[in-house]
């Protein structure tokens, strides 16, 4: 297992204007851009399929033509859109989220550290196999995720960096005993 400290340094750099902010000094996050894959394979299949149809003469009917030059154009701003729609800050005390920076809807879920119940790593196969992946916070305060990090890269390293830092905030505010009790009754459900 990769340790928390290649995780944040994986997508930011100390010099980058996101990594900290006056509020709250963190890391910020972004989907991984391998998350994207299936969709970019798409896109190009398809290019590759109908464009040199149209290069090449081939009696085709004007409105698949204009199918064939305007499908991977939506495709890819859609996909563009998504890559830039979510941003994660994660605080020494909490998490927050920015979802729907581009969209209708703007969701600024923030969840606490010492208040995570649960932490669930969801992967496909493709994502296991480019190590990507998305994490699941659970809370009390909701019967399904609290919030949900899309399209992470190394997903095991933040939830392993979220617990280190659940566990360290329980100690801080419960004590050391009243702290593992709090962990292996959160753990145990």
């Amino acid at each position: 297992m990769k340790s928390s400290n290649v995780l944040l340094q994986a997508d930011i750099t100390v010099d980058s204007p996101i990594a900290t902010s006056a509020a709250c000094p963190g890391i910020d996050r972004k989907p991984a851009i391998r998350s994207f894959v299936p969709e970019i394979t798409m896109i190009l299949g398809y290019s590759l399929i109908a464009v040199p149809r149209i290069i090449l003469g081939q009696e085709l009917s004007p409105l698949l033509v204009l199918l064939a030059l305007l499908l991977p154009l939506a495709f890819t701003l859609d996909l563009v859109r998504r890559y830039f729609d979510a941003r994660y800050h994660f605080c020494s005390r909490y998490v927050t989220a920015r979802q729907g920076i581009f969209s209708l809807v703007l969701r600024q879920p923030r969840v606490e550290y010492c208040l995570v119940r649960g932490i669930r790593v969801c992967q496909s196969p493709l994502g296991r196999l480019l190590d990507y992946g998305d994490v699941c916070l659970d809370t009390a305060a909701t019967d399904c995720s609290e919030m949900r990090i899309i399209g992470i890269q190394d997903p095991h390293a933040l939830k392993e960096m979220i617990e280190e830092r659940r566990e360290r905030l329980s100690k801080e505010k419960y004590g050391d005993a009243a702290a593992w009790r709090y962990l292996e009754d959160s753990q145990g459900e």
